[in-house]
């Protein structure tokens, strides 16, 4: 999206009273990790939206500073902070290869 100031945007709100987004791996090929995870922070909290991130890139997910929902097989596998998820055992074992 580009603002009327010539400034691009990564991310758009719609003008509608939507309270949540969905976000599918939303660096894609942007490069500015703090820069994208700063503005999907402040949207969260901000604006009281709730943001949906699907991402692989975990350096982006610990800088968003929330609440990991790890997935397998279309299942809810584990939750917690980032640390708490990087940490287990089972979350280690199916998506490092580790143990």
């Amino acid at each position: 999206m580009v603002r009327s100031n010539g400034s691009r945007s990564a991310c758009w709100w719609p003008p509608t009273r939507t309270s949540c987004c969905l976000t599918n791996q939303p660096l894609g090929t942007i490069t500015e990790t703090e820069r994208t995870a700063d503005l999907i922070r402040s949207i969260a909290c901000e604006a009281g939206k709730t943001v949906l991130a699907i991402e692989h890139d975990m350096n982006f997910v610990r800088r968003l500073e929330c609440r990991v929902v790890v997935m397998m097989r279309g299942r809810m596998f584990r939750e917690g902070s980032y640390d708490e998820v990087q940490a287990d055992a089972e979350v280690r074992r199916a998506y490092l290869g580790e143990l």
